[in-house]
């Protein structure tokens, strides 16, 4: 969750308390979309971390 929130502030997509009420469903959207790529990318680099981990475990 904080690599999610630290990504979002660099890109500065992180908008003020009010933008709620004024929140445009384009944006919403864009941001919907964005946070469902970071996610998978987060679970393929899990992945690739696991499969390196049991890879190594079998060589032994």
């Amino acid at each position: 969750m904080a690599l999610i929130i630290k990504e979002l502030i660099v890109r500065g997509i992180v908008t003020n308390d009010y933008s709620q009420s004024v929140e445009s469903p384009l944006v919403k959207e864009e941001l919907m979309q964005y946070l469902e790529q970071m996610k998978r990318e987060i679970e393929r680099d899990c992945l690739e971390k696991v499969m390196v981990k049991l890879e190594t475990k079998t060589i032994r």
